[in-house]
């Protein structure tokens, strides 16, 4: 794992020196690119994917049972569920849709 690790690695140390001026995707640099596609689209993508999987998939008394243990209020639990059905991945899709530039 650790050689994985470091293999994995190598290119992203290297694009702050040796590799600089090596420009991989959209005139970046390896690390600059990686960033990027993390930070703009991996990261949305995987919030919205939760969102989807407990609001939708996953049995609806385990997450009643952590969010609102010992809450009695129906309004409570209908409003988390609107939330993180509708609301949620809706606004998780404009922030992907805006980093892909469909808002420009």
């Amino acid at each position: 794992m650790g050689v994985a690790a470091f293999l994995v690695g190598l290119p992203s140390a290297l694009s702050f020196n040796r590799w600089q001026e090596y420009k991989f995707i959209f005139g970046r640099t390896f690390f600059d690119a990686c960033d990027l596609l993390v930070s703009s689209y991996l990261l949305p993508l995987g919030g919205l994917l939760v969102a989807v999987y407990v609001g939708w998939i996953w049995p609806r008394r385990h997450p009643l049972a952590d969010i609102v243990a010992g809450h009695r209020q129906q309004i409570v639990v209908r409003g988390w569920l609107l939330l993180l059905r509708y609301v949620a991945p809706a606004a998780v899709i404009i922030v992907l849709l805006n980093q892909a530039g469909v808002f420009h």
